[in-house]
């Protein structure tokens, strides 16, 4: 395993007790001494498209509830996460890094949250906020004890219904025990700022939702079954706000660890190719109604994102690879990244505005056949993205396009600069570890 310096670990830790004051400070608030710091009450669901919703333009969805989010706040068109698996997505949204930083060759069974490295959570924690985790922690862990005991010696305080991987073990029970778990929590911090996490299983590998949703839905609509049932959780969880008068102050984030396989929109899971996820934001308290943003954005950005809404800063000498995008749903934003970065297993990718271009190179000469399948086993692949956003034709080889070849192979090459191994001919540091 990669790992940072100690020092720069241990100056992370260190740096937490920094925001103590801040944190006596937010718990003073809570005694009435000055207004209260936003609440955040962030929803992931699993293996996700943004079609499956009604706001993304499917006109049989039936999501009134996340319809309603998006048209109060901000929907993101080109939401993306940097590692599509279920363990190093969630990685890189506690800790605003990519997974390789940490494991040369994230995938799905090595990544976890690196011992020493600060959590978003524990950053909240630290300045004063209640922060809460209900669901699927699908990522290894420090430590040792119960799940709830290593779910808490990452920064959270307060854990109910975690499991590890369950998918379809008893889900039309479980899910609703989860969500009002999710109630129950909200309900009793009213009176003080929260970072709440539900982390749900829904819609991963469901196709069966309880009997009152699947009413006059064919076998194949099964997802669409589950996408209602899931809305109809959510819209719990949006009432009880209401109903605690914390609405106005609360955060409303709703995103996906990463899109589905065969979900109607690329190949994504498993693979550097098309893959979008939703991402709502609802905020009344900042975000105006209405808006439809189409930058970049990447589950790396979570983490500063929800420091800056809750006005607690970035802890010095803490690592992060993202940037805040508040501001582009604020109208301050000046301007934003130029490129964005996606790794998974021994394949990387740079993507701009127009271009993509992914590189696999698997040292055993046997890399995934899902992810080289598609186009006949290349090795490189360059998409241009305004003539050909499913990614359909491999433009790598043609000669005419050379010179976007070497200025994103550039952009690569600089990038994987800055980790301490090599990645095939794009240079790095000394060789990773084998898996």
């Amino acid at each position: 395993m990669v790992a940072f310096p100690s020092w720069r670990r241990l100056f992370g830790r260190l740096a937490l007790a920094t925001i103590v004051v801040a944190g006596a400070t937010i718990a003073g608030s809570a005694r009435g001494a000055e207004p209260l710091h936003p609440n955040i009450v962030f929803i992931l669901t699993d293996d996700h498209v943004p079609t499956e919703f009604g706001c993304y333009g499917n006109s049989e969805a039936k999501t009134p509830n996340i319809d309603a989010l998006a048209a109060g706040g901000a929907r993101f068109t080109n939401a993306m996460v940097v590692c599509p698996m279920c363990a190093p997505s969630r990685v890189c949204l506690m800790t605003g890094q990519y997974p390789g930083r940490f494991y040369p060759n994230p995938n799905n069974l090595t990544a976890g949250v690196p011992s020493g490295q600060p959590t978003l959570q524990e950053i909240l924690k630290s300045a004063g906020y209640r922060t809460g985790f209900v669901g699927k922690a699908h990522f290894r862990l420090p430590g040792t004890g119960s799940l709830e005991d290593q779910l808490k010696g990452i920064g959270f305080t307060w854990v109910s219904h975690a499991h590890g991987y369950r998918y379809l073990q008893d889900a039309q029970h479980d899910e609703p025990r989860t969500f009002a778990s999710a109630c129950s929590f909200i309900a009793e911090n009213k009176e003080r700022p929260f970072a709440l996490f539900v982390f749900t299983r829904l819609t991963h590998s469901l196709a069966v939702a309880p009997p009152k949703f699947m009413e006059g839905v064919r076998a194949s609509q099964g997802r669409a079954a589950v996408a209602a049932w899931l809305d109809s959780l959510i819209g719990d969880v949006v009432r009880t706000l209401d109903e605690s008068g914390l609405r106005e102050r609360t955060a409303i984030i709703l995103a996906s660890d990463n899109a589905s396989s065969g979900g109607g929109e690329g190949e994504n899971k498993c693979t550097l190719y098309e893959g979008r996820v939703p991402l709502v934001v609802s905020w009344p308290a900042r975000i105006k109604a209405s808006q439809v943003v189409d930058a970049v954005v990447q589950n790396i950005d979570f983490l500063p994102t929800i420091l800056e809404i809750c006005e607690v800063p970035i802890p010095p000498g803490t690592e992060t690879d993202g940037a805040s995008f508040l501001p582009l749903m604020t109208g301050k934003a000046a301007e934003w990244r130029k490129a964005a970065f996606f790794e998974f297993g021994w394949a990387r990718s740079v993507r701009t505005a127009r271009w993509k271009y992914i590189a696999i190179r698997d040292p055993r000469g046997n890399a995934s056949t899902k992810q080289t399948g598609v186009y006949g086993g290349a090795a490189d692949l360059l998409f241009d993205l305004q003539a050909d956003p499913s990614e359909k034709k491999n433009l790598f080889e043609d000669p005419a396009h050379a010179g976007i070849v070497k200025e994103m192979q550039g952009l690569l090459r600089a990038h994987c600069a800055t980790y301490d191994y090599p990645f095939g001919d794009f240079g790095g540091g000394p060789p990773p570890p084998r898996h």
